[in-house]
């Protein structure tokens, strides 16, 4: 029996959630692209889940977090580790006026309808995605970002919890100190100021830029300081297809998977916009997506 399966067999006799298997990361990513996966977990709370992560560490299992699925490219290859997939988590938000705590797997879309015109919640509420994946990518649109508003960040990291306070050095552009980490981040403590937004001006704004054909992921490529990643990529790119993946005519920040894309193919035209900007433009774009199951020195790096 390998380390896996007795990892399956503690889930389903300690009733610590719920398995699946023959699952892809095709089925759970919005791009729907990658592999089978070895053992798929949905935990059913938060003790649960810190009991089964310890068992998992012990075993010195790999795993990963999906959340919405966005912002990820997966590789084809069979992920022998756990995926955790927080859905079944019955604690979503609680509050007072002040403050807010919401839980990783609640997501964005819903925070205007639920909460209101609360400070940034109008441009928020139109990224897909989940909280704790919002927390860290720094997500953000329209010159607002996440890290705005958060105070605090609760984490699960190597068998402790620990709040983690906003001071001014965890988050960057669209990107946070949780991003290389193997921590998860279970809550975050969100600081309530009202204001006036114009939320169908953004919906109206994101729907006429954003509005794409195929499957996708999210803005592929970070935009460099003072620049467009979708400019820059216009102007640049000579191959805009590479199998059944290709560069949206609406939108070249945005890479598709017109049905049957595969993830090599995925990532030689996010190599080849790499290398044609750097050629002609002396730009390296930097990957906002999350790469998953790939070997680290993939992509070109500075």
């Amino acid at each position: 029996m390998s380390n896996i399966d007795t990892i399956r067999n503690y889930i389903i006799n300690e009733k610590t959630g719920k398995v699946k298997d023959d699952i892809s990361f095709k089925d759970i990513t919005t791009l729907k692209i990658g592999g089978k996966i070895h053992l798929v977990y949905y935990p059913n709370t938060i003790s649960n889940l810190i009991k089964t992560m310890k068992k998992i560490e012990l075993y010195k299992i790999n795993w990963v977090i999906i959340g919405c699925g966005s912002n990820s490219l997966c590789s084809d290859e069979r992920y022998e580790g756990v995926v955790i997939i927080l859905n079944d988590l019955d604690i979503l938000a609680y509050g007072s006026k002040e403050s807010l705590y919401l839980f990783s797997q609640f997501k964005l879309s819903k925070l205007r309808r639920v909460f209101g015109s609360y400070y940034g919640f109008s441009k928020l509420s139109l990224i897909p995605g989940t909280i704790g994946g919002a927390v860290i990518t720094n997500a953000g649109l329209y010159g607002f970002n996440i890290s705005e508003i958060i105070e605090e960040v609760l984490v699960y990291d190597n068998g402790k919890l620990s709040w983690i306070k906003n001071d001014g050095t965890i988050f960057g552009y669209r990107n946070s100190i949780f991003r290389d980490k193997r921590i998860i981040i279970l809550c975050v403590k969100i600081k309530l100021t009202k204001y006036k937004d114009d939320y169908l001006k953004w919906k109206s704004l994101k729907n006429k830029s954003q509005t794409v054909s195929g499957f996708n992921a999210g803005s592929t490529f970070k935009n460099p300081v003072g620049l467009s990643a979708w400019k820059l990529i216009d102007e640049c790119a000579v191959i805009r297809k590479v199998g059944d993946c290709e560069i949206s005519n609406n939108h070249a920040n945005f890479l598709i998977n017109k049905g049957y894309g595969k993830s090599d193919d995925m990532i030689k035209l996010i190599k080849n916009i790499q290398r044609e900007v750097l050629e002609k433009k002396g730009i390296l774009l930097e990957l906002e997506w999350s790469l998953i199951n790939f070997n680290d020195e993939i992509l070109l790096k500075k």
